[in-house]
């Protein structure tokens, strides 16, 4: 009965110890996880201030466009009165007053010319700055869903001891850090279906 007895502890022992490198595996795979999601976070919620500020700029400059537009079309109105005024004959002194507005306005209107396509510009690279870092921000929420993800797996894994459910966390995991990885060295991986899915 003794030897029985010392058969089951030692069994008991070799299977802890099995059990406990598992569990083992498990922590570590976790803290990886939450040490790579927490480096992802801070760098995604900088990428997303500077798309809010480039959000900002997009429209600060359109908005300046449109009021350029309007204060152009004002001096697009002079100099179309003014035209009329000196083709209707007015006399010398009349004309050369009318000529030197004239003049004045359709500077003017070249002025508001430039002003408006520094606008557009400025707005447009606004824009394409959002879409690259936006392109980038879908890189790190895809990473943070997959490694969340993953750390809710890890847990069930050493919940029912299933080496098969650890193996599926580990490749969603690897998918997160690679996703993540993405992010940070501007490699161009970009799942658009599932980015725009969960979009």
């Amino acid at each position: 009965m003794e030897a029985q007895e010392l058969k089951e502890t030692t069994e008991e022992i070799a299977g802890g110890g099995h059990a406990d490198r598992f569990i083992k595996a498990v922590a570590i795979a976790v803290v990886i996880c939450a040490v790579f999601m927490a480096l992802c976070k801070v760098k995604d919620d900088n990428i997303v201030q500077a798309m809010q500020a480039d959000q900002v700029t997009k429209l600060d400059q359109w908005n300046l466009y449109q009021a350029k537009s309007l204060k152009q079309h004002t001096y697009l109105v002079q100099v179309d009165q003014g035209e009329i005024q000196v083709a209707s004959g007015p006399g010398p002194a009349g004309r050369s007053v009318v000529e030197a507005k004239l003049a004045k306005w359709r500077d003017m209107v070249k002025k508001y010319d430039g002003d408006k396509a520094e606008s557009k510009k400025a707005a447009e690279d606004a824009e394409k700055d959002y879409d690259r870092l936006n392109y980038r921000d879908d890189q790190f929420d895809l990473s943070d869903t997959l490694l969340g993800l993953a750390v809710a797996l890890f847990a069930l894994a050493s919940l029912v001891k299933s080496k098969p459910v650890f193996g599926l966390a580990a490749a969603i995991a690897a998918g997160g850090i690679v996703m993540g990885l993405a992010g940070f060295f501007l490699w161009h991986i970009h799942p658009d279906s599932i980015a725009k899915f969960l979009s």
